[in-house]
């Protein structure tokens, strides 16, 4: 199997949108914190993306439509993984994964989780 491609995403709608749908290949979108929301948002009204990732994702109203996973630190005091369930409720389904790690989400954690992820779904 090939190694993974990736593909560098300025934090943008119309960018994004035009990445996802010119990419040639499977797209992972992760939004981080705030940036969850915009790709939230594009997952709603795009169509071709493989699976969403929410890095600590800003409570919000989604609909589950790829693959998602959730990252969160249980001692994240920025965004309280408490305050992102109301959000996340919303878009658990057989798709929805989450991964709550103690203490605060390292680099290397969600690199990790994130490439888990992918490999899974596809």
């Amino acid at each position: 199997m090939p190694g993974p491609r990736w593909l560098a995403v300025l934090p943008h709608g119309e960018r994004i949108a035009e990445a996802v749908e010119t990419a040639g290949l499977p797209v992972v979108l992760i939004g981080h914190f705030a940036g969850a929301a915009a790709a939230v948002r594009c997952a709603r009204t795009r169509s071709g993306l493989a699976a969403l990732v929410l890095v600590s994702p800003v409570p919000g109203m989604w609909d589950d439509e790829p693959p998602t996973l959730r990252l969160h630190g249980s001692g994240d005091e920025m965004v309280p993984t408490a305050d992102t369930r109301a959000g996340t409720d919303r878009i658990r389904g057989s798709r929805f994964e989450e991964h709550v790690v103690p203490g605060l989400l390292t680099d290397g954690e969600v690199v990790t989780q994130v490439l888990e992820f992918a490999r899974r779904v596809v």
